[in-house]
Formats: structure tokens, C-alpha cells, sequence
């Protein structure tokens, strides 16, 4: 996660401990839950096969080039259900985003337009 990019910090469901009710969203957990609240579905489909780590969300495929891109991703994956924004269903291959997870989706476009307008509004000022 070294190259991961961090953005704000998201309401999260599940606290990690007293008065903890936040958490940082990597770059990898942001995509993916604008992706999946942006999808009629609200679901992460997750295809494994020998050399191939494949994910399948709103029409978009992330596709892990190595191994360890593909860890970076599942590790996207698993914080995203500690989290309490994901759910697994199905026989484990497909996650879908809670009411918490489209909440927080909804938290980190606010985010991250006010970052874009924050970042746009100093070039002016110069």
C-alpha cells in the first residue's frame, strides 16, 4: 500500500475502538465504492483463475497485473468489509455495498469534489 494514495477520512460502521467512528479510505477502497454505488446493482463481482485476478464492478474490469496487485485489491476488499461498507453474498464471488458502504461512497465524492474545488481555487488566487 505503499503507492497507495490516501484520501479523508470516511464514517465507518464498525469502530475500531472508543470514540473511533472514522477511518482513511485508500485509493483502491475509494474506487471501489464509487464504482459499486454507482452501479444499478451495488455489487463487486470477484473472478479468480490461475494467473488472472479479475474485478467486475459498474461495467468496469480492474485487472491485477501480478499477484501482488491482486493482494492490494483483496486487502481493498477485506477493509472495505471490516469496514461494514461491503457485504458478501452469493457463494463468496460477489460482495454488495451496505446502506453504510453508500454512505461513505457518498462521503468520499463530497470529499474528493471539495479537494478538485480546493485545488482549482488556488491557481486563481495567484
Amino acid at each position: 500500500m505503499a503507492n497507495d494514495k490516501i484520501i479523508p477520512l470516511v464514517e465507518k460502521m464498525n469502530p475500531v475502538g472508543p470514540g473511533e467512528s472514522k477511518v482513511q479510505i485508500s485509493e483502491h477502497e475509494s474506487k471501489l465504492l464509487i464504482e459499486a454505488s454507482a452501479s444499478r446493482s451495488g455489487e463487486i463481482r470477484k473472478l479468480i483463475t490461475p494467473g488472472r485476478y479479475i474485478l467486475h464492478v459498474n461495467g468496469k474490469a480492474f485487472i491485477a497485473k501480478d499477484a501482488r496487485e491482486g493482494a492490494t485489491w483483496d486487502e481493498a476488499l477485506y477493509h472495505l468489509i471490516q469496514y461494514g461498507f461491503l457485504q458478501i453474498s452469493g457463494r463468496g464471488d460477489s460482495l454488495k455495498l451496505t446502506n453504510e458502504g453508500y454512505k461513505a461512497a457518498d462521503e468520499v465524492k463530497n470529499q474528493l469534489s471539495k479537494m478538485q474545488d480546493d485545488n482549482s481555487g488556488r491557481g486563481k488566487e495567484e
